[in-house]
């Protein structure tokens, strides 16, 4: 023992090759587990030389802790003693294929297992990943095989899902630190849905005598009686009893936690991993621990919640069967809490859920979590909070905070030593909760904090924090009321100090950067809490809490931040209960002297009469014509909503340029409304295009405020004082200036206000100030606009109002009819500019059902009008259950409703032209005239099968399928569900030849130049492939191209008829050419 030992590389075995010779001598590969997992064994001193090798060449790897080094000189010894033994067991061939990690290949009937097979099998190298890539090209091993791991933890699993993809199904028997019985049963079970019959029986062979039949609760309707009463029940029957029907409600499912209920949704194949989860907000565990945390005696949900919540997803994650997450630290990190969760007080009025959406990205090990309240029966939510949970390794955690503990420790001994002295103060829990008590009334629940050693000058702090449980705590996984109180040492120094005037100001959290507990906490034991904060700039305190146990740190929160608010800002953030919070502001006599004498806006109802009803009237219907194509009522917008918040994504735009040209004969770029941020701005931008004045839309403001009108509240419109918008400009820079703490020349027009610290808080910080003022602005100005200049443009006349007006006029005019879903619809995407030209080229969309990419093309010929098809499905994706030829059809419906008879002109880019192609043929071989064919960088289904999973991962993980973020997550699951089904039907689709009588057919293909992956930047993929094959998906999507010819097109055009052209750019991203189309089309 102790002279050999075992290396494990992240990295494939090339690394060998820059290898010191007299060092490569001396060490030898143990196992090839992976593309990127190689283990090297050898004496101990060369395995210390490898791993200071591989650090200087920036290689990742790890010793492992092993008492031999199998598979190396180390077991030479035993192995002539190990054979011997062997050959006494009576070995028969295989019966069956056997992957075999010795041979790197399958062995077969012919293959013997014997005595010396065993000992090679010692001494020899593991190629694990070479055996499994001999499986999959023998079919052995498919996309449908499910591997059961035998062993005390999965570890081949993960090897497994590294050679063959995270889509490969892989079940333990055991793990490790959890119950065997547990693991058995929930891999049988996966075992049984995937249709692999259990013989259950045996599984319960040794249990009989424990077994005993349940009977289970009927399925209980919820019954309402519509009839009118009558003695008898409208039913003949033979002297039966009438049937009774139980009033008992069904037994609720198991929840995961007192604070996570259920799982709404799970998806946890393809790019876009995500899970739903919901929390009754009307639970008793929830409410109390939300009411026992009162602002403004109101119930504000503490972060602690969303922080028990977020690890409670977390380990349900973990948990799953096909989780790659394996480390065991759960570090909730960029925890932010945008708008207050404020709970009903009255349990039974409560019953909004809280839905909390989490997004998996597996190669950052992380899960983002977005906190939203809904309401029964609504659609919108209203989003509160964001983390994102990191997944680490503990155990470094707590030897880093190990190196660290002196320094906490002695600072807490210095606190005690003043205290004892009387220098700083030591504080009770009923005192501290007293003085809590000006910012935040805790429950006893929440009261934990007891013994504080109080140094409010340095605004330092240790305290005694016992955990004992007191109702609920062991409902939850870590207790919000145990987290809470672990934290509360930064809220009460800040807030409990003297130089702070509470009914002027107060400290509130603004979030952390990361909270990291290593293991549980324990109930009646006592822990400490350290703070110091330390001011950063004039508003901000930052601090890290340590969580000390037993002498030693068992968690820290890094970075907490505290920002101070006025009470008038922390009114507009949670308005006391029982008052409006507007009663406390200065009334308009009250504003400075500079602003008394300033100049009054003209009333709005005099702007009103200088309307002309022909604008109103035209207006109108322009904006019922809009909220029809947005699929909302028109009633329902304000001028100020935000259009990507309505769903106008370059899809929808080019959507809306259509129906504009069709209703109103406006020709405008769609690009001109994916520059438009709201819908005011949009029609005003109709308006300069209408003609008319412009300025009506830009609202003006009454020129007082008053509170009894309904139509205006503070998040919807900007309501201001008799002023001139230069006075109100220039106050706005100067309190931004004061608050942010920098120079005025800094404050440039085009700035970004974000960059100077002008956050969600602060944006309410200088709303709250210029209200102190009397000038009344929505709270979500600086959220709107983020520049100078722009802040400055919505307070002198982009200020949204309400519309009721416009809605009566349009409710007046006959609107175009609402097209309810995307089936079958054609969007207008070029307009010819030669009035005698009558052409049409329909242009197919891509897998994901959008014809979006195609509003890049420069213009395709002045003869023609382009229209991009969308598909039937991008809205409904579970009804995309039609086949690749049907879906043609489908199209083809569409096409033939705008032109009835041919000659017709298709294309498509990428697998929108295989949709052309298709198209193309179904109309020849109806007897039609297709005069054209545009084929775009479109690999030909004939030699090139369609992007398998593993290359698609990799693809979005290069973020080669665009700008995801600018997209909803619901858009993108969409989205990607179409594009996943749209390569399975292409999978399905056996592309025939086109007819010979398509004879005055003309095709023009455009390749692209270069490879999708960047052999410099990007990381090798996870998946092998043969760079030299033309028929590899893989290699023509991520190789630079060579060859710019038919590519097997020629299998099912005719070659006479083809013309090629080549492009700079990638498959994903490449030039379009202008006037691609040199010939008459």
């Amino acid at each position: 023992m102790n002279t050999h030992a075992m290396l494990a590389v992240r990295d494939s075995t090339t690394f060998l090759h820059a290898m010191p010779q007299d060092l490569a001598a001396r060490v030898e590969i143990a196992c090839v587990n992976s593309p990127h997992d190689t283990v090297m064994t050898g004496p101990i001193e060369a395995i210390d030389e490898l791993a200071r090798f591989l650090e200087s060449s920036k290689i990742r790897s790890k010793k492992l802790i092993v008492p031999f080094a199998f598979h190396s000189a180390q077991v030479d010894p035993i192995l002539d003693g190990f054979e011997n033994l062997a050959r006494k067991v009576d070995m028969q061939k295989p019966r069956i294929p056997i992957i075999s990690p010795l041979r790197g290949r399958i062995l077969g009937t012919a293959d013997p297992i014997d005595a010396r097979y065993l000992r090679e099998h010692c001494r020899q190298p593991v190629q694990f990943a070479d055996a499994l890539r001999d499986g999959q090209e023998a079919h052995i091993v498919q996309e449908s095989t499910v591997f059961v791991e035998i062993g005390p933890h999965p570890i081949c699993s993960a090897m497994i899902r590294r050679v063959l993809g995270n889509q490969t199904q892989t079940l333990p028997t055991l793990r490790q630190n959890e119950s065997p019985w547990s693991v058995m049963a929930s891999s049988l079970s996966s075992l049984h849905d995937l249709g692999i019959e259990v013989n259950w029986a045996e599984y319960n062979r040794d249990l009989e005598g424990g077994c005993c039949l349940l009977t289970l609760p009927a399925y209980v309707f919820d019954n309402k009686n519509y009839w009118i009463d009558y003695k008898n029940d409208w039913t003949l029957r033979k002297g039966d009893p009438a049937l009774a029907v139980s009033n008992e409600k069904p037994v609720s499912a198991a929840r995961i936690s007192a604070s996570v209920h259920r799982v709404v949704e799970e998806q946890y194949n393809g790019p876009n991993q995500m899970a739903v989860f919901e929390t009754d907000l009307r639970a008793p565990e929830v409410h109390a621990a939300i009411c026992g945390h009162r602002v403004n005696n109101s119930g504000l949900c503490p972060a602690s919640l969303y922080a028990d919540i977020a690890l409670t997803i977390a380990r349900y994650i973990q948990q799953l069967p096909e989780s790659v997450f394996s480390l065991s630290g759960h570090n909730v990190a960029d925890m932010t809490v945008h708008q207050g969760l404020i709970v009903n007080s009255v349990l039974e009025e409560e019953t909004r859920v809280l839905r909390v959406y989490a997004h998996l990205d597996q190669s950052s090990k992380t899960i983002k979590l977005e906190y939203a309240s809904i309401s029964p029966g609504q659609t919108t939510s209203v989003n509160h909070a964001t983390c994102v949970v990191r997944f680490e390794d503990s155990e470094k955690w707590i030897r880093g905070w190990g190196r660290d503990l002196h320094l906490v420790q002695d600072r807490i001994t210095s606190l005690q030593n003043m205290a004892d002295s009387g220098t700083i103060s030591k504080i009770t829990t009923g005192l501290a909760y007293r003085l809590f008590s000006a910012l935040v009334d805790y429950v006893p629940e929440y009261q934990r904090m007891d013994r504080i050693l109080f140094d409010a000058p340095r605004l330092e702090a240790a305290a005694t924090v016992s955990l004992d449980d007191r109702g609920t705590d062991s409902t939850f996984l870590y207790s919000p009321y145990w987290l809470d109180s672990l934290m509360h040492i930064t809220g009460f120094v800040m807030n409990s100090n003297d130089t702070l005037d509470y009914h002027e100001a107060v400290y509130i959290a603004h979030g952390w950067e990361a909270l990291r507990i290593a293991g549980p906490l324990s109930s009646n034991r006592n822990y400490q809490s350290y703070v110091r904060m330390c001011p950063e700039g004039k508003n901000l305190a930052v601090g890290n809490v340590w969580i000390l146990c037993d002498g030693e740190v068992v968690g820290i929160v890094e970075s907490v931040q505290f920002q101070r608010v006025s009470r008038t800002v922390l009114d507009l953030l949670l308005p006391p209960t029982g008052g409006d919070p507007r009663k406390a502001r200065k009334s308009v006599a009250q504003r400075p002297p500079s602003l008394q004498n300033a100049v009054t806006k003209p009333d709005q109802n005099s702007q009103q009469g200088n309307r002309s009803r022909a604008d109103l009237s035209r207006r109108a219907v322009v904006l019922d014509t809009i909220a029809s194509e947005l699929g909302v009522e028109a009633s329902d917008i304000s001028l100020g909503d935000q259009l990507a918040n309505l769903g106008v994504d370059s899809l929808m735009s080019l959507v809306l340029t259509g129906k504009l040209l069709d209703n109103f004969d406006i020709e405008m770029p769609h690009t001109q409304i994916t520059e438009c941020v709201t819908v005011g701005q949009l029609l005003d931008l109709l308006d300069q295009q209408l003609g008319g004045s412009g300025d009506h839309f830009g609202s003006q403001s009454p020129a007082g405020y008053d509170t009894s009108c309904s139509s205006q509240s503070a998040g919807a419109n900007i309501l201001i004082t008799p002023s001139t918008d230069d006075d109100i400009i220039e106050m706005v820079k100067s309190i931004i200036i004061e608050e942010t703490g920098i120079a005025p020349k800094d404050l440039l027009l085009s700035a970004d206000l974000g960059h100077f610290g002008v956050d969600s808080l602060m944006s309410l910080v200088i709303v709250g100030r210029l209200r102190d003022e009397g000038v009344e602005l929505p709270s979500t100005l600086f959220r709107d606009h983020r520049t100078m200049n722009e802040v400055a443009k919505a307070i002198a006349g982009d200020r949204p109002q309400p519309i009721h007006q416009l809605m009566s006029e349009a409710l007046k005019i006959a609107s175009p009819p609402r097209q309810e879903t995307f089936a079958n619809l054609l969007v207008q995407i070029q307009r010819r500019t030669n009035p005698s030209g009558n052409s049409t080229l329909f242009l197919f969309p891509v897998g994901s059902g959008s014809p979006g990419l195609y509003s890049k093309l420069a213009s395709i010929s002045p003869e023609f009008d382009v229209y991009g098809l969308v598909g039937p499905f991008v809205n409904s994706p579970d009804k995309y259950t039609h086949g690749f030829e049907e879906l043609v059809q489908l199209y083809l419906t569409a096409v033939r409703k705008h032109q009835p008879r041919g000659p017709y002109h298709f294309g498509g880019i990428s697998m929108g032209g295989m949709f052309a192609y298709e198209a193309a043929k179904q109309m020849v071989d109806a007897g039609e005239e297709v005069a054209s064919l545009l084929l775009i960088d479109s690999p030909c289904p004939a030699i090139l099968p369609p992007m398998s999973p593993p290359l698609i991962d990799y693809c979005v993980s290069l973020g080669l399928f665009g700008d995801e973020s600018k997209k909803t997550p619901e858009q993108r699951q969409k989205s990607m569900k179409n594009y996943y089904t749209s390569v399975e039907k292409l999978a399905a689709y056996t592309p025939l030849r086109i007819s010979s009588t398509a004879q005055g057919l003309q095709i023009l293909i455009i390749w692209a130049e270069d490879g999708a992956r960047d052999s410099e930047k990007d990381p090798e993929p996870d998946f092998s492939y043969n760079k030299g094959d033309r028929k590899s998906i893989e290699q023509w999507i991520l190789n630079d191209r060579t060859e710019f010819g038919p590519h097997g097109w020629d299998l099912l055009l005719p070659i006479d008829k083809m013309e090629f052209k080549r492009t700079p750019g990638n498959h994903f991203n490449f030039e379009y050419p202008s006037q691609v189309w040199a010939h008459p089309m």
